[in-house]
Order: C-alpha cells, then sequence, then structure tokens
C-alpha cells in the first residue's frame, strides 16, 4: 500500500507559511497548522484528498478479501472554534 500527500506550504490567503523546511515542519509548535493545512485547508481553503485503491474485507485469522475499487475526491474544512478546538 503506497500513497503521496502534497502539502501546500503557503497559500493564497493571509496564512503565514507553515515552514521554509521540513525541520519546521516537524517543530512542535507547527504541529497542529501542519495537521490543520492537511486535514481542512489553510483559511477558507479546504483541502482536497484524491483518492484511488482496493478496499479489503478482513476477518480476524483469514486472508483478506478485495471488495471493490475505489476512485474518488474529498474535501474538508476546518475553522478554530470559539474554545480553541478545531470546528469541522
Amino acid at each position: 500500500m503506497g500513497g503521496t500527500v502534497a502539502i501546500t506550504l503557503a497559500s493564497s490567503t493571509n496564512q503565514p507559511a507553515i515552514g521554509k523546511s521540513v525541520d519546521d515542519l516537524a517543530a512542535p509548535e507547527n504541529l497542529l497548522r501542519l495537521y490543520r493545512a492537511m486535514r481542512g485547508g489553510i483559511g477558507d481553503e479546504p483541502a482536497l484528498w484524491w483518492l484511488t485503491g482496493t478496499v479489503y474485507a478482513k476477518v480476524i485469522g483469514k486472508t483478506n478479501v478485495p471488495l471493490v475499487q475505489v476512485h474518488g475526491l474529498s474535501w474538508n474544512r476546518l475553522t478554530d472554534g470559539a474554545d480553541g478546538n478545531l470546528d469541522q
């Protein structure tokens, strides 16, 4: 199983870039903003996810059984909640 993730480090919104290097991205103070950018976009922009692959059924102790092929697009937007949490 493999995949590729692309992260926008800066956007067309007034939000500052998350980091200029991989080390900046791994800094603890940037992790929540990085998660938000990947999962729910930056500012008002949604995060877009394109996915493709096989959905499997799994019964404990048995071999995985392929069910269907999936090709899809998903989007999500996270906003700052009044309590400091992220709202979906």
